[in-house]
C-alpha cells in the first residue's frame, strides 16, 4: 500500500486568496466586490424591466355581448401574485440587455488579463505572483463563461486551474465497455470508453508487426484537461510511486507514464509555465505543450535560441524522445537510429503520445518482454538455422545464451511509422521499457515489461473538467 501526502483543495473550488491577492496587486476590486457589482447591475436592469411592465396601460375592455354587470376588478384568491423583480429574469430579457451584460462580462475577463500582464512583469522575482496570476486567469475564465452562458444561452466552458491539486473525480458510471467484430476479423475487439461533457476516451488493443499495441484516443473540451502529475505532488518531491498509484491520486480518466524526469539530470522541465530545468547536454528532442493544447518539438540546445518560448505560451515540457512525427511525416530514419537516449534500434516496449487535431490526441504503449524464454535446444537450433542476417543471428544467439524474458516490441523507426499511420501531425516517444504503462479507470491497461510496474516520478494524464456534485 502506497501512502500519499494529504492534498487539500479541489479543482472546482475557487480559492478566495487567489482573487484577493491578484486584485490587490493590480489595485482592482476583489472578486467578491466584482461579483456584487455585476449582480447589482443585473438586478437594476431586471428591476427596471419589472417596473416598466407594471406601468404599461392595459387596453380597454372588449364590449360585452349581454347586459351583464362587469365584474369588480379585485384580485382573485387563486390568481398568481405579481412576480418580484428578481424573478422576472426567468421570463427572458431583451437583446440589448443581453449585449450589455455580455460586455460587462467581457470587461471582467479583460481585468483578469490586465492583472495577468502586470503580474508577469514582476514574476521574474516572485514565483508566487506568477502562480497567483495564472490561477486568477483560469478562475476568471470559468466565472465569465458561466455569466455569459446564463445571459446569452451559450455553452458553458469548464476550465481547470494551473495547479498540482487533483482534478475533479470522473463519473464512474460513465466508464463503459463494448465489443464488436470489424469486417475481415475473426475475433471481436473490446473497446473501453469514457465520455462526459468535457472529455471522450476510447481504449483498445491492436497488433502491429507482431507486437501488441495499447491505444487510447482522447478528445478534450479545454487544454487545461491535459495535465502532468508528480509522485509526491510537486517537482521538488523525490519520491516515486507506480503510475497507477499516481493516476488514482489525481483522478485521471486516462494516464500514461511520462519522461521519468527525476531519474536523470539533463534535459528540460517546464511545469505550469515555469522553467524548472534547462540542462542541454546531449542534443535531445524536447516535447512542448502550449496553453492552446498543441504539441511542439524542439532540440534542447535550441530551446532559447529558436524563439519557440516567445512564440508559444508553453505549459509543460518533457525530455526523452526522440520526436517521432513532425508536420505529419515520420522523422528521418538516420535521426531516429542515432538518437542518444534509450534503446532505439532493438525491439523494446515503447510509449508515445501524438496529436491528431485540435485537442485530439492518441496515447500508445507497446507491450514487450512479457513472456519468458522457454525453448528446447532443438527449437533454438531451428530458429537460428532460419536466420540469414548475421547481425540478427548474433543477437538471437546472445538471447539464447542468457535466458530471460523474450524480447518483443518495436524499434523506434517502427514506432514512428505506426504513429504516422494513425494520422499524427506531431508524435513523441516517452520513456519505454518497464516504465511504459497506461492507466484507464484507475487500472493498469497494458502489460508492462518483466511482469510489473516500475515506480516512477511522474505521469501525464487527461481528466474531466466537470465539477464534482
Amino acid at each position: 500500500m502506497e501512502h500519499f501526502p494529504k492534498q487539500t483543495g479541489s479543482a472546482n473550488q475557487p480559492t478566495q486568496r487567489i482573487y484577493d491577492n491578484a486584485a490587490s496587486l493590480a489595485h482592482l476590486p476583489s472578486r467578491e466586490q466584482m461579483e456584487r457589482d455585476l449582480d447589482s447591475a443585473i438586478a437594476n436592469i431586471l428591476s427596471q424591466q419589472g417596473q416598466d411592465a407594471q406601468n404599461v396601460v392595459p387596453p380597454p375592455p372588449a364590449p360585452v355581448a349581454s347586459p351583464v354587470a362587469a365584474p369588480v376588478n379585485t384580485p382573485s384568491p387563486s390568481a398568481p401574485a405579481a412576480q418580484p423583480a428578481a424573478e422576472v429574469r426567468s421570463a427572458g430579457i431583451t437583446v440589448g440587455e443581453r449585449i450589455l451584460l455580455c460586455v460587462a462580462a467581457a470587461a471582467m475577463l479583460l481585468c483578469g488579463y490586465l492583472i495577468s500582464s502586470q503580474n508577469m512583469i514582476f514574476s521574474k522575482e516572485s514565483t508566487g505572483g506568477q502562480n497567483c496570476s495564472m490561477e486568477f486567469d483560469s478562475e476568471m475564465s470559468v466565472m465569465v463563461s458561466g455569466a455569459v452562458s446564463d445571459i446569452a444561452d451559450l455553452p458553458r466552458v469548464y476550465v481547470l486551474p494551473y495547479a498540482d491539486e487533483p482534478a475533479p473525480k470522473p463519473d464512474k458510471e460513465a466508464f463503459t465497455t463494448t465489443k464488436y467484430t470489424p469486417i475481415g476479423f475473426d475475433k471481436p475487439i473490446t473497446v473501453q470508453h469514457y465520455e462526459d461533457e468535457t472529455i471522450t476516451v476510447n481504449c483498445w488493443r491492436e497488433q502491429y508487426l507482431g507486437a501488441t499495441i495499447n491505444m487510447s484516443e482522447v478528445y478534450i473540451a479545454h487544454p487545461t484537461q491535459f495535465r502532468r502529475a508528480f509522485a509526491g505532488g510537486s517537482y521538488e518531491s523525490k519520491v516515486r510511486y507506480t503510475p497507477v498509484a499516481i493516476a488514482k491520486n489525481v483522478n485521471a480518466v486516462i494516464a500514461m507514464s511520462a519522461d521519468y524526469c527525476q531519474y536523470r539530470k539533463e534535459g528540460v522541465v517546464i511545469h505550469h509555465r515555469k522553467l524548472l530545468r534547462n540542462n542541454a547536454s546531449r542534443k535531445l528532442d524536447v516535447l512542448l505543450y502550449d496553453v492552446d493544447g498543441n504539441l511542439h518539438t524542439v532540440k534542447d540546445v535550441e530551446l532559447e535560441s529558436s524563439g519557440i518560448l516567445e512564440k508559444y505560451d508553453i505549459l509543460y515540457a518533457f525530455t526523452f524522445g526522440p520526436a517521432l512525427v513532425e508536420e505529419g511525416k515520420a522523422c528521418d530514419r538516420k535521426h531516429l537510429q542515432n538518437y542518444s537516449m534509450g534503446e532505439v534500434t532493438s525491439v523494446e516496449p515503447r510509449a508515445a503520445i501524438g496529436q491528431i487535431g485540435e485537442r485530439h490526441y492518441i496515447l500508445c504503449t507497446v507491450d514487450g518482454r512479457t513472456q519468458r524464454i522457454n525453448f528446447t535446444q532443438e527449437e533454438m537450433d531451428k530458429i537460428l538455422a532460419e536466420i540469414t542476417d548475421p547481425v540478427l543471428y548474433e543477437q538471437k544467439l546472445e538471447e539464447f545464451e542468457h535466458p530471460g524474458f523474450q524480447p518483443s516490441g518495436l524499434t523506434i523507426v517502427q514506432l514512428a511509422n505506426f504513429m504516422e499511420s494513425k494520422g499524427c501531425s506531431t508524435a513523441y516517444a516517452m520513456d519505454g521499457g518497464q516504465t511504459a504503462t497506461m492507466i484507464f479507470n484507475d487500472k493498469q491497461y497494458n502489460t508492462p515489461a518483466y511482469g510489473g510496474q516500475r515506480t516512477v516520478s511522474d505521469i501525464l494524464y487527461f481528466s474531466t473538467a466537470l465539477p464534482e456534485e
